[in-house]
């Protein structure tokens, strides 16, 4: 708890009884929260109509992309599309959202004959 890594220790005597019995309990006031940073990948399939989005190559680079977000929340890359909330949820984490879109768009247009800050538009 002293490192900030853990937020609460238990103690527990396990002799085969039916009931935890707690030996030491304790919990941090507060444990600073961890920013959730974008997973480096290689490459991100081009997009360009919505079928393409929700489609298993896209979803794995979701999934990639945003692992730390994924694993943080307990949620899947077809959980996070398909529900409104979790959508708005990333977008409201502005720098979060924002890794994502340059991240993606960079990949995107590497080696094509377009700028990123163009694909960044299309992408949101």
């Amino acid at each position: 708890m002293a490192t900030g890594e853990f937020g609460a220790v238990k103690v527990t005597e396990d002799r085969g009884q039916t009931q935890e019995i707690i030996i030491f309990e304790e919990e941090t006031a507060s444990r600073p929260e961890r920013a959730v940073a974008v997973t480096p990948i290689d490459e991100a399939p081009y997009c360009t109509d919505l079928e393409e989005f929700y489609s298993f190559d896209a979803r794995i680079t979701i999934g990639r992309l945003m692992r730390q977000h994924l694993d943080q929340v307990g949620i899947t890359d077809s959980e996070l599309i398909h529900d409104n909330l979790n959508i708005r949820t990333v977008i409201q984490n502005d720098e979060f959202y924002l890794q994502i879109l340059q991240t993606t768009a960079n990949l995107q247009t590497k080696g094509r004959n377009e700028k990123p800050a163009v694909r960044i538009d299309y992408l949101e």
